[in-house]
């Protein structure tokens, strides 16, 4: 029961750091390494695949979050609904940051909005220690996911229609998914 009660308290304790330090809570919160993070609310799933993200529209955001010297990391979570920027420990001006970030979302025609909420955002950190999310280039496990996603779509279709067989399916299914993982 002691060491419950504990945990609790250390639990509070944190929470109230967190929330009470500058540039932590409200829109941010910061990593073990003293990092900055930002998390936006995105529409970047996939039309094909719902489930995920969008790996061919989230990459070339990605891509140009590499080239911004006050970015250190960038994540999205699977689903594509939310982006979380990682800024160099530098990075301290949330006014700086958000002029960097912001021409970069429109750049993509991203619609991004910040997200300020203190109980999202911790859940949010407590699920990047998860495999939910994608760092970087690592969004193109999403498109290879989709490639599979679509090659089932049409190949059910035409089996579900008689125009072919379990067999004929699985060989074209096979051929179209290689095909889109390539392009």
């Amino acid at each position: 029961m002691k060491k419950t009660i504990l945990k609790f308290l250390s639990i509070i304790a944190v929470t109230i750091a967190i929330v009470s330090v500058p540039g932590c809570g409200g829109e941010n919160t910061t990593t073990e390494e003293g990092n900055i993070i930002s998390f936006y609310e995105v529409p970047l799933v996939c039309g094909a695949a719902p489930e995920i993200g969008c790996g061919s529209r989230i990459k070339p955001f990605f891509m140009d979050t590499e080239k911004e010297k006050q970015i250190k990391e960038s994540w999205s979570n699977r689903a594509g609904t939310i982006i979380a920027i990682i800024w160099d420990a530098t990075a301290t001006d949330g006014g700086a940051r958000e002029n960097s970030i912001q021409p970069l979302f429109k750049k993509n025609a991203i619609d991004a909005k910040l997200i300020s909420n203190d109980k999202e955002i911790a859940d949010y950190v407590a699920s990047m220690k998860k495999d939910q999310w994608y760092k970087g280039m690592e969004v193109d496990n999403l498109s290879l996911e989709e490639a599979g996603v679509i090659a089932e779509d049409l190949t059910k279709f035409a089996q579900d229609k008689g125009i072919i067989n379990e067999t004929e399916k699985a060989a074209i299914k096979n051929d179209l998914e290689a095909y889109l993982k390539r392009n």
